[in-house]
């Protein structure tokens, strides 16, 4: 969602859901029209708005690509198991023998 003002009211946000922008534009206040055919007046320039939109794109996009990357390290870390250490295999112990 993005945080933008409704014209007349500098102090009041206003949440949106930026996925549900069908259209930006100046006439000569900002309109955004929603695709459930409501239509919201803003301060912001439509250049603000999409700047903001584009922002709320790319944190939701980075924040899936950390994920996925903490993910794989952790599929990879499990597929190698618990006592394969490359670096440190000669301080492995060795294994031991049942008691009988």
């Amino acid at each position: 969602m993005i945080t933008l003002h409704r014209l007349g009211h500098p102090t009041a946000e206003l949440f949106v859901n930026d996925e549900l922008i069908v259209s930006v534009e100046a006439t000569p206040d900002t309109v955004i029209t929603l695709s459930g055919g409501d239509k919201v007046v803003v301060a912001e320039s439509p250049e603000a708005v999409c700047a903001k939109v584009r922002e709320c794109r790319i944190e939701i996009l980075s924040g899936a690509i950390l994920r996925r990357d903490a993910e794989n390290a952790a599929a990879a870390e499990r597929e190698r198991g618990p006592f394969t250490r490359p670096s440190l295999k000669a301080l492995d112990p060795p294994p031991l023998a049942p008691v009988a």
